[in-house]
């Protein structure tokens, strides 16, 4: 039998999901195993073992197997996406040196030294060098580098998360251009590390040594090992192909490969994307991101921790509206309600006419009422997250001209619209 089928492991903020899809795109089967996102020892702090995710993805591989349409011996390659800007260091042996510090982190270094030479006065010339700075006090290299020197001088790796599953799966230090985002010394025009004489690395110093190699999207990262496989029951010795971070994948897979196409997403972080050809920074030294597409740029808006917002919420003070939302989900299950799935999404329209659904046919009013007023407390958690989105996604085609400017205007109404629609 040919093998015609693709397994897609996304390992994003709260979860690890493991995929099985055909050729066309079609969703054969799916698991997914919940993660802590992180833990905090101190205020602003965001960590987590790098354990934790590994076998989220081991775990999340293996309940695939036990389902209808996961059957191993149609695999015919892996890919992986993951959560941007999260960074671990690991010794000689591969073995974490820390936890891994987490992208929803907010540790700055302040006091650096700044950018010198002839880049630092073109940046003071550009009226540029707080923003610099800026980009300097949020590296978590710097970080670790000021503050923990001992682990800095023991890091034989310095990898994103990406990086550090796929050496997991293949046992290389590889990682796809695709996934780096980050505080890093990348050249995101051309795609590759920066340059020796590139401003960047006096911004984030380190010996580039302690980087990846790098492999384009779509190209051989390297072949799943024997102990790789013997832990997530992924066949050995199957490809596993560069893929890009969560965002570009989410664009690629929402077909968005056209300026005038955008993705919204309602994500951990809430942000609108469109695929350019072009290298333009919307706003200057904030590159755009790769893309999932080849030779193509992921031009990114975002409003930090979106829909992150509601899940934290509804985690501190939802507990007896998430038992209400259980005991809905009971009655479906005995086959008093007799509705479709009733799931907690972002589309509240759509989540309340289930709702009422649920109170014509249960006959449960006072548990179908209570359940409302909890979506409505996330919906204005999230408008008031997302009301800025119109004006950003303006600003963002205002950047190409006049030519593109008519265009930004009718996408920021098309998201208002939507935005005012869902909310």
């Amino acid at each position: 039998m040919p093998k015609e089928h693709i397994l897609a492991i996304d390992n994003g903020t709260q979860s690890v999901r493991a995929l099985v899809l055909d050729l066309q795109g079609n969703l054969l089967a799916k698991s997914r195993v919940p993660i802590e996102p992180y833990f905090s020892n101190a205020p602003g702090l965001a960590e987590q073992h790098p354990e934790v995710f590994w076998r989220a993805v081991c775990d999340a591989c293996q309940q695939l197997w036990a389902m209808p349409g996961a059957s191993k011996e149609n695999i015919a390659g892996v890919a992986l996406t993951t959560q941007r800007g999260t960074v671990i260091n690991l010794d000689k042996d591969g073995k974490p040196l820390r936890p891994a510090i987490v992208w929803l982190d907010q540790r700055r270094t302040e006091g650096l030294k700044p950018v010198g030479g002839w880049w630092g006065l073109a940046f003071r010339l550009a009226g540029m060098s707080e923003t610099v700075a800026y980009l300097q006090a949020e590296a978590e290299g710097n970080w670790i580098q000021t503050h923990q020197p001992d682990i800095w001088n023991h890091t034989y790796k310095y990898l994103l998360l990406s990086g550090y599953l796929t050496y997991r799966l293949t046992d290389h230090f590889v990682d796809s251009v695709g996934c780096q985002v980050g505080y890093i010394p990348f050249d995101y025009k051309r795609k590759r590390w920066a340059g020796k004489r590139d401003w960047k690395w006096q911004a984030v110093p380190m010996d580039p040594s302690l980087l990846p190699e790098l492999v384009p999207p779509a190209q051989v990262l390297g072949e799943i090992t024997s102990a790789a496989s013997q832990a997530s029951g992924i066949p050995a010795g199957l490809p596993l192909i560069a893929a890009a971070a969560d965002k570009a994948c989410e664009v690629i897979g929402a077909g968005c490969l056209d300026p005038h196409i955008g993705c919204l997403s309602y994500g951990t972080t809430a942000t609108i994307n469109t695929t350019h050809r072009k290298y333009t920074e919307v706003i200057p030294l904030i590159p755009p991101y790769p893309s999932a597409v080849p030779d193509a740029y992921s031009l990114e808006i975002q409003i930090y921790r979106g829909y992150w917002m509601a899940s934290w919420f509804k985690q501190e003070f939802g507990l007896r509206e998430q038992r209400l939302a259980d005991r809905v989900v009971d009655l479906v299950r005995a086959g008093v309600v007799q509705v479709f799935a009733l799931e907690i999404d972002l589309c509240t329209a759509i989540l309340l006419r289930q709702a009422l659904r649920v109170v014509h046919r249960a006959r449960s009013p006072d548990v179908v009422f209570q359940l409302i007023a909890q979506f409505r407390r996330e919906r204005r958690i999230l408008a008031a997250a997302l009301v800025r989105l119109p004006q950003l996604v303006e600003r963002m085609y205002q950047g190409f001209g006049d030519k593109h400017a008519a265009v930004g205007t009718e996408v920021s109404a098309r998201v208002g619209k939507l935005i005012h629609l869902h909310f």
